[in-house]
């Protein structure tokens, strides 16, 4: 039987899930996508169950929208397949002139605040009137940000670096396990580390350059994959 438009959306997630999968997977998960993207758990899987038994018309604008930013895409090549595929996942970027001929390549990126380090520092965001615009990574999209490091546990070399992200602030999936991130913590600190996940289902934060100790038992609120650094 022949796909339908629907059944092509299902396909195109289906190919964007191998491309993100985490080391040793074969995909990244229908779980582990819908809470990257800000959908509840069982949204993709929902998904799924609706398109494929017929009592779903279409895809919601909004939940399109999250899926392509969660899944690295865009939405006109998640619906349609027009367009490139690849906008940035560290290890999936397209080539430089792909990228550079996108006609909605943000021109900006803001500086929104300064973002810890070490595991002491305090996240301090600017005001209004204070922030600063830079030239944006390869990639970046409305959601991407970027903040100055303060502190010493990516190494000396990187203090005063620009951390780039996406500050869409979901919870921690498994597809971020072992890579560098910015990390929001329960008690209000924003702090750069590795996430590492533990067999009793906790999070342990390392610092890049083995500096500082772990934080063990860390109640980790959201994390973003740091996208791009680089001097100021």
């Amino acid at each position: 039987m022949a796909k339908g438009p629907k059944k092509t959306i299902i396909s195109r997630i289906d190919r964007r899930l191998k491309a993100l999968a985490p080391p040793g997977k074969k995909k990244l998960s229908d779980r582990a996508a819908a809470l990257k993207s800000g959908l509840s758990a069982d949204g993709i899987r929902t998904l799924r169950r609706q398109l494929d038994s017929g009592r779903q018309i279409g895809v919601r604008t909004d939940t399109l929208e999250k899926l392509a930013i969660g899944l690295g895409t865009t939405t006109q090549w998640l619906l349609k397949e027009e367009g490139p595929e690849f906008i940035y996942e560290p290890g999936h970027l397209e080539s430089g002139d792909i990228l550079r001929d996108h006609d909605d390549a943000k021109k900006t990126v803001r500086v929104a605040g300064y973002v810890g380090a070490s595991g002491e520092a305090v996240y301090y965001r600017f005001s209004d009137d204070q922030f600063e615009y830079v030239e944006p990574p390869p990639g970046a999209t409305d959601q991407t940000v970027a903040v100055e490091v303060r502190g010493g546990s990516l190494g000396d070399a990187f203090k005063s670096w620009l951390v780039f992200y996406r500050d869409i602030r979901s919870p921690v999936t498994e597809d971020l396990y072992g890579r560098l991130c910015v990390v929001g913590l329960a008690d209000d600190r924003i702090l750069v580390k590795i996430i590492k996940h533990e067999p009793d289902g906790s999070f342990t934060l390392l610092s890049n350059a083995n500096i500082e100790p772990p934080i063990k038992q860390a109640e980790v609120e959201w994390a973003s994959r740091v996208t791009d650094m680089r001097p100021r």
